[in-house]
């Protein structure tokens, strides 16, 4: 099952995340959005590599359906005071809180 027969098959919100290894303007990325997903990262945080990040890689998609509606709350790279998230990987981490309303 492809994911995008798996998105059309659930009358629920579907996510999509990771490290997609595509930019938001790549090919990849555009058939996603071709296909009723948006993407739900803010396009002007970059999340690799994690010291001076150049690149959007790492994406949250929602699978948009008559009756989705994605309201981002908040996105971004957490901020955790007593912990360097640079030390766990390679690429900084990203996180959206979104309101589905329906």
């Amino acid at each position: 099952m492809t994911l995008l027969t798996y998105a059309k098959a659930f009358n629920k919100p579907v996510y999509l995340a990771g490290d997609l290894n595509e930019q938001p303007h790549e090919e990849a990325i555009q058939k996603f959005k071709e296909n009723n997903f948006i993407v739900l990262n803010d396009p002007a945080t970059k999340t690799y590599p994690r010291e001076d990040p150049k690149k959007l890689i790492d994406m949250i998609l929602g699978y948009k359906t008559n009756s989705t509606n994605y309201n981002i709350v908040s996105r971004g790279i957490p901020n955790f005071p007593r912990v360097d998230l640079r030390q766990n990987s390679d690429h900084l981490p990203y996180y959206v809180i979104v309101y589905n309303s329906n």
